[in-house]
């Protein structure tokens, strides 16, 4: 298993350092490579230029992308027919009064390409969004990635040599009501092999972080089957073909609606992979010991997380 040499993680490192580079970097390492993986969110735009840039397997750039965008995300799914809740970019303070129109309170407000949960709020009037917009501003412009995560940098401006590549562009969306769950899907050749809900602890608002799950879930067989078909629908209208995902959704008073696409499994099941913060060319070999470290830490996972 070869580990690319660290470069600056922009979305378009992949084509801009790696393609003109391949060929050698693999002859000198004594490399056939049979597909690229990843384990971290932060690098998973990277892992699918990579795959390209060898035409190995692997899903479209441009899936990758519009996933990673949660505004592209709604807008596709608009586009496809999804239930899609009302929604607005804001690239300026002055988007917000337009915003606040369009979508009506309560509103979430959040980055459109973060992670973890950050600067993602409730806000309950146009006062409180204003407000909270600059916070969040604020705090997002200390975003850096920090070995594959994204992290808040101390406000002294220090950033121990992370990458920092936080454009902080927001956007607003109607606020989703009822449980949130997560459903987390694998995907082979346009189809769902497996997709199961698990249920989350309700969060502490007006923050969204996760402070739980637990699985099985309690929802009704048939609540679990619109929020699997519709997580299952999401995927796919993004334009993925393969691989494992997991969706964040809630079911509400109008039925199953969709929060985001996380192009990687479940946190609680790879909690020894997330050790490999950076995209991997992966042999044959490597993907069966992938595999098998995989399934023994799902086996060992315990129901409740």
């Amino acid at each position: 298993m070869w580990h690319p040499p660290k470069q600056p993680t922009t979305p378009n490192t992949a084509r801009r350092v790696y393609r003109p580079r391949l060929p050698q970097l693999l002859e000198s390492e004594g490399l056939a490579p049979d597909g690229v993986c990843t384990f971290n969110e932060m690098s998973v735009p990277i892992a699918a230029r990579l795959a390209e840039a060898m035409n190995l397997p692997g899903n479209p750039v441009a899936a990758v992308d519009a996933a990673r965008d949660k505004y592209a995300t709604r807008a596709i799914m608009e586009a496809a027919g999804l239930a899609t809740p009302a929604n607005a970019l804001i690239e300026k303070a002055e988007d917000l009064s337009a915003a606040a129109a369009k979508v009506g309170f309560p509103a979430v407000i959040k980055p459109i390409a973060g992670a973890g949960s950050m600067g993602v709020v409730r806000v309950d009037s146009e006062e409180e969004l204003r407000l909270l917009y600059d916070k969040v501003v604020q705090d997002m412009g200390r975003a850096v990635v920090t070995s594959g995560a994204l992290v808040y940098a101390p406000e002294s401006g220090e950033t121990g040599g992370s990458s920092k590549q936080f454009e902080v562009v927001m956007m607003m969306e109607a606020y989703l009501d009822g449980p949130e769950v997560d459903v987390d899907i694998v995907l082979s050749e346009g189809k769902a092999q497996y997709a199961e809900v698990t249920d989350n602890f309700p969060t502490i608002e007006p923050y969204f972080q996760e402070v739980g799950a637990n699985c099985p879930s309690t929802l009704t067989r048939a609540q679990q089957d619109e929020l699997i078909a519709l997580s299952v629908d999401a995927t796919l209208s993004l334009g993925f073909t393969c691989g494992v995902f997991h969706v964040e959704s809630k079911y509400t008073s109008q039925g199953a609606r969709l929060i985001e696409v996380n192009c990687r499994m479940c946190v609680c099941c790879c909690t020894a992979a997330a050790l490999l913060r950076c995209s991997v060319l992966c042999t044959r070999d490597d993907i069966d010991v992938l595999r098998n470290n995989a399934g023994a830490a799902c086996r060992s996972a315990t129901s409740t997380c």
